[in-house]
């Protein structure tokens, strides 16, 4: 479970053990699961989920259109189109499927 984020970031900022009994309180619920936790790991790693503010989609499609001008370049990863990694191999696939058909080679 992901925690803080742009509007929480007090909650990536507790203490280790802290965040433990709500998070669990939170899941319990969701997985049908009761008693104490056998593993967890809580790990602090600040700024690296990007935040996609007002206005992204727009600066994306300029970027893209400037883009499109060039032959042979193509954008991809979690700045455009979903921070995900699903999202990034997807867009990565679909880019790489358009150099290769402009390329002209069969692959």
């Amino acid at each position: 479970m992901f925690l803080g984020g742009a509007r929480h970031g007090e909650l990536a900022e507790m203490p280790d053990g802290e965040p433990v009994p709500m998070v669990e309180k939170h899941l319990a619920p969701l997985l049908d699961v009761r008693g104490e936790s056998c593993f967890l790991d809580v790990a602090h790693r600040p700024l690296t989920m990007p935040q996609y503010h007002v206005g992204h989609g727009e600066l994306v499609a300029a970027i893209e259109a400037r883009a499109a001008g060039i032959p042979g370049l193509e954008l991809a990863g979690n700045a455009f189109h979903g921070v995900g990694i699903p999202d990034c191999i997807h867009r990565g696939e679909q880019a790489a499927e358009r150099v290769q058909r402009g390329s002209g080679l069969d692959l």
